[in-house]
């Protein structure tokens, strides 16, 4: 009767421990689902992160369609296929929801450069595609790009704008002109 007492013991260490570690996979869980609820992304990835892993963290950020945020977890911990194969997955997402600005993005950092200056044009924003051109060695393109933007900005009559296009172009004369314009039209 007073014998051993692990003899009445329901479970093993090693299941209570199992129990104990499933009860708070849970917990961990519970928590990302109340971050997320709250609109608290970052958050919940930071948490998933710490507490469950990074692929958990990962696994967040593509159910949030987050897939730059993903791609660099997956970079930064020494994935480099993962995030390659993340922008590409975001890349799709993002096309067929008509964010090309945020597809254009991550086929730059894919190294798509231009298929990236494409789908920034195709979005309406030559001058960022221009500026990501010149970064890259695409001077030419980049000045053709800026010069159709320099085009909308005097149809719209935003000079200012159109004189800061030419001075990255390298047109000093131009800029000036646009610019005395510019003044000219607001007295």
């Amino acid at each position: 009767m007073f014998g051993n007492k692990k003899e009445g013991k329901a479970a093993s260490g090693t299941e209570a421990d199992a129990g104990a570690n499933s009860q708070l996979e849970g917990i961990n869980e519970r928590i990302i689902a109340e971050y997320l609820r709250r609109g608290m992304i970052i958050k919940a990835i930071a948490f998933a992160e710490s507490k469950v892993g990074v692929e958990r963290a990962i696994q967040v950020c593509v159910e949030k369609e987050w897939f730059g945020y993903a791609a660099n977890l997956a970079e930064n911990n020494g994935d480099a296929e993962r995030a390659t194969q993340l922008r590409a997955e975001g890349i799709e997402v993002y096309m067929k929801k008509g964010m090309r600005v945020d597809a254009a993005g991550l086929a730059a950092k894919n190294g798509d450069i231009e298929g990236a200056i494409q789908t920034y044009v195709d979005a309406g924003d030559p001058e960022y595609a221009a500026d990501l051109a010149e970064k890259n060695g695409y001077t030419e393109r980049a000045i053709q790009l800026r010069a159709k933007e320099i085009e909308a900005c005097e149809k719209r009559g935003d000079y200012d704008h159109a004189a800061d296009l030419a001075e990255k172009n390298g047109d000093a004369e131009r800029a000036e002109a646009y610019r005395t314009l510019a003044s000219i039209l607001r007295s």
